[in-house]
């Protein structure tokens, strides 16, 4: 039994509305409350026939009244305006701070045994590669999906907000600096990009300002930091150039040493080496030099297409990595990563940067991400063999919110899907 199913049954009524308490009192429930996501009670403002008198208050659940002990509710003041302690086993009478006995309603005899079965049933792995309600999934009506999507949608926003609020804090409420570490962790991919991020947490943004009119230079501190310039051997004329340009920088800004680890660069498509999107974010920022205030005035993605699209230096045309020539080809951001870049560095920023000024633009960026392709990655691909075909970028994203955040941890009731399978029974 696990301590959600008893927060469904009790918030969709899943039980007999007249009950009995632990000490045979008559109880009947008139509104079960508001779910507590936050610390405290799990639902406020209950409202109960406890003994014919009318009770107005919050109410807490567990799996067993020990629990109540166990957690140290008798001794916080947010539990003292508990009129009901809901669990699956009554263990132990429980009393109240001012030693009161708290009335107890135990579930375990009210629950229909079709529902913790179909629950397990949910739950068990048995015959699933990807996740729970893979075999129920098709038999959910579009609409529910549909909207469920958005509002999951909705939700990573306003969790990437919700961060980027807490680092603007942190960094000294430098914008500037946000959108390098949002970029850097975008531009290091799934291999390198929180690596990335916390190599440019460490950097002063001013440096990157003085640097910008040359992406040589731009390219030396790049590198450097993630430590990628430490190699003493070898013929590059051009890595020798950057190594002591990193060197004189260094000595110049009082940098810290860069991190002892080095990029990934293990499966990872050639045009997706941190060599190559390294040096695109030098010339980003040396093409571009006042680039938060252009990124948040984007108003379209063909405005992203034109402020990103940038290729790396001539050096690169040649080369993928350092010392190893290669077919000439110019390395030029392409549009399917300049989506990314979008959806996970120039819209959460967005988001954040209104937020702080008092403006909630979330539904405009639903609207935004609709116009941008679906993303192609292995969790989409899997819901696809479901028969859930994303068709723009804020539903792609609303899937691997969906996967991460729920499917993954099992949260089936918390999910719009697992709770209307339930609701079925």
């Amino acid at each position: 039994m696990r301590e959600d199913l008893l927060h469904f049954v009790w918030q969709h009524l899943k039980i007999p509305l007249r009950l009995k308490t632990t000490e045979g009192v008559t109880l009947q429930i008139l509104h079960p409350g508001e779910p507590n996501d936050a610390s405290g009670p799990d639902f406020f403002n209950a409202r109960l026939l406890i003994d014919n008198i009318h009770w107005a208050g919050n109410v807490e659940m567990h799996l067993r009244s020990s629990d109540w002990y166990a957690h140290g509710h008798q001794d916080d003041p947010k539990y003292t305006k508990v009129i009901l302690h809901v669990v699956y086993e009554d263990d132990m009478p429980v009393t109240r701070g001012d030693g009161q006995l708290l009335p107890t309603l135990e579930l375990r005899s009210y629950i229909a045994p079709g529902i913790i079965n179909s629950y397990r049933s949910l739950l068990s792995y048995h015959g699933k590669d990807f996740i729970n309600c893979e075999k129920l999934l098709p038999g959910i009506p579009p609409v529910l999906l549909s909207s469920w999507m958005e509002e999951l949608y909705r939700r990573r926003l306003t969790a990437q907000s919700d961060l980027l609020n807490r680092q603007y804090q942190l960094h000294n409420k430098d914008w500037e600096q946000l959108l390098f570490i949002s970029l850097m962790r975008v531009f290091g991919s799934q291999k390198n990009g929180a690596f990335f991020s916390e190599a440019a947490g460490r950097l002063n943004f001013s440096v990157i300002r003085k640097l910008s009119a040359s992406v040589q230079a731009l390219e030396a501190l790049f590198f450097g930091m993630v430590g990628m310039l430490r190699r003493k051997q070898g013929t590059d004329p051009y890595y020798f150039q950057l190594q002591r340009e990193f060197a004189f920088l260094k000595r110049k800004y009082g940098m810290l040493p860069p991190a002892g680890r080095s990029p990934e660069f293990f499966g990872q498509r050639p045009s997706n080496f941190p060599t190559i999107r390294l040096a695109q974010l030098a010339m980003l920022y040396h093409t571009s030099p006042k680039l938060f205030s252009e990124t948040i005035g984007i108003a379209t993605k063909e405005e992203a297409y034109t402020l990103f699209s940038v290729a790396a230096s001539p050096y690169w045309n040649t080369h993928y990595l350092f010392g190893k020539s290669s077919r000439n080809w110019p390395k030029r951001v392409n549009k399917s990563f300049i989506d990314l870049i979008l959806l996970n560095a120039v819209i959460p920023l967005k988001v954040a940067f209104a937020s702080q000024r008092g403006k909630d633009i979330r539904s405009e960026m639903l609207a935004f991400a609709s116009e941008i392709k679906a993303e192609k990655n292995g969790p989409i691909n899997k819901f696809k063999t479901l028969g859930v075909h994303p068709g723009h970028a804020q539903q792609s994203q609303a899937l691997l919110e969906l996967y991460s955040k729920y499917c993954r941890k099992h949260q089936c009731l918390r999910c719009a899907v697992g709770r209307q399978l339930l609701n079925q029974i």
